[in-house]
């Protein structure tokens, strides 16, 4: 065989083994790529089912925090507190907390300037935990901490003079008085009218009835005017 044969024989060999070589890697990649893609779908279905399932939390601890709130909402505890200090000259003294229209406020404290002020409301099995900080221009911070167990409340609070003093305290509830919220609103729709393209409409009038007993008088009849024909056409 000469050395032209053998060269074609070797160039048809290698066309074959490198279309062959193509042709094994295409069927051998092609199951990987489905393993991959299913593989890809499985995770993107747990993501999406991980994600439903934290909103669904979410929103279960959003129903029980409101819950919770409404529980508080209108309502005055009153509360003795008791310094935390070793110090036999410990402060101690009577105060009430009010829970009103979503926001919580000390009586003694209004009175040193410290506004109401809005509280976060967690749940802790049927203990209901309640917290916020109030402040006061001239008279520090104070922070409080109370968790309520049916009719009572216990907790703490801490003020920070402006002086870096800290006070802490505890507090026990001693009575609880539930307030009746306001009533909403309401529009006096009679006295404003409605109004129809812009133009006001006064409200409908009743119609008033006269009398049973008046007396219908009929109406008279005029006699009928009658032309003088001995007068026509006499001049």
């Amino acid at each position: 065989m000469g050395t032209h044969a053998i060269r074609k024989v070797l160039t048809a060999g290698a066309v074959a083994i490198f279309t062959f070589s193509i042709m094994t890697a295409g069927f051998a990649a092609e199951p990987v790529d489905k393993a991959q893609e299913a593989a890809r779908k499985k995770a993107s279905e747990a993501e999406m089912k991980r994600q439903q399932e934290e909103r669904k939390r979410a929103e279960e601890r959003s129903k029980i925090a409101q819950a919770a709130r409404d529980k508080l909402n209108y309502a005055t505890w009153d509360i003795h507190l008791t310094q935390m200090t070793a110090n036999p000259k410990k402060d101690v003294f009577d105060d009430k907390v009010v829970f009103e229209a979503n926001k919580v406020r000390s009586e003694k404290l209004s009175s040193q300037g410290f506004g109401a002020t809005n509280y976060t409301v967690t749940l802790s099995g049927d203990t209901i935990v309640w917290e916020t900080m109030q402040s006061s221009g001239d008279k520090g911070i104070a922070f409080w901490k109370g968790e309520i167990n049916g009719d009572a409340m216990s907790g703490v609070m801490s003020r920070h003079l402006p002086d870096t003093t800290i006070k802490d305290y505890t507090f026990i509830s001693m009575a609880k008085k539930v307030m009746v919220p306001p009533p909403p609103p309401q529009e006096n729709v009679a006295s404003q009218g409605s109004t129809d393209g812009g133009t006001a409409v006064a409200p409908a009038q009743k119609a008033v009835k006269a009398p049973a007993d008046t007396p219908k008088v009929a109406a008279k009849a005029e006699p009928a005017k009658t032309e003088d024909k001995n007068k026509k056409g006499k001049k």
